[in-house]
């Protein structure tokens, strides 16, 4: 999942979880505000957001490499 990491600019990469938490939480209201869209689709924004914070290893601020504990 350092993908993710690689998205993120190096700046933030300290606080990468907290970015992608924080990204997925506006995909789900941006879907839960659409109407027309059927009620699961924001159930899977906000379980495929889950998993991507849970995919998202630690960084280290001083070093930028990922913790491996």
């Amino acid at each position: 999942m350092t993908a993710i990491l690689a998205l993120i600019p190096k700046r933030y990469q300290h606080a990468a979880k907290a970015v992608v938490a924080a990204f997925a939480a506006v995909l789900t209201a941006v879907v839960a505000a659409f109407p027309d869209l059927p009620k699961w689709a924001a159930v899977i924004v906000a379980i495929l957001g889950t998993l991507g914070v849970y995919g998202t290893p630690n960084v280290t601020p001083d070093d930028g490499e990922a913790d491996q504990r």
